[in-house]
């Protein structure tokens, strides 16, 4: 039997998990959108003032799919417009919604990246900064021993002022 502390402390947890999901959540589709308008910017030259018309359009349409939903469209009849928008201006439906399984992959090379099996793209960055500054030392002290040499050939020729 379940105690009223213990049904508490159970819908206090399930309360907290869906806080955490729901802001990973929104995290991750900020970050897409970034991403997003990066590579509109990168790929196509998009400039600000573009960009604010893409995040504008992004908007009404985000509002538009939202009022369907509130007159009572479901998530699957909402997803199947969207698809077919998205097949009305050549773009595969199938590239956008990639699946549903795709969580458990992405489990599974999170777990290999965490094993220490593949370096993830942080560590390969910190192994590249310290790969060109130990490249600038060693470049440094080539430099000054040639510099060295080269005075002391000078000063053994009888040359003081290089």
């Amino acid at each position: 039997m379940v105690s009223r502390v213990d049904s508490r402390l159970y819908r206090n947890e399930i309360g907290r998990v869906e806080q955490e999901v729901y802001a990973n959540t929104v995290e991750a589709c900020e970050d897409n959108n970034a991403f997003f308008l990066l590579a509109l910017n990168q790929e196509f030259g998009f400039g600000p003032e573009r960009l604010k018309r893409v995040i504008h359009r992004y908007n009404e349409l985000t509002e538009e799919y939202s009022v369907m939903r509130n007159d009572g469209f479901t998530y699957d009849e909402i997803n199947q417009k969207m698809r077919e928008a998205l097949a009305s201006i050549g773009i595969d439906p199938d590239d956008v919604y990639v699946g549903r399984n795709d969580f458990y992959d992405a489990k599974r090379r999170k777990r290999y990246i965490d094993k220490g099996q593949e370096i993830n793209r942080k560590e390969a960055e910190e192994v590249k900064k310290k790969f060109e500054q130990f490249r600038s030392l060693s470049e440094s002290a080539y430099e000054k021993r040639d510099l060295s040499e080269l005075i002391a050939a000078k000063i053994g020729k009888g040359i003081t002022n290089p």
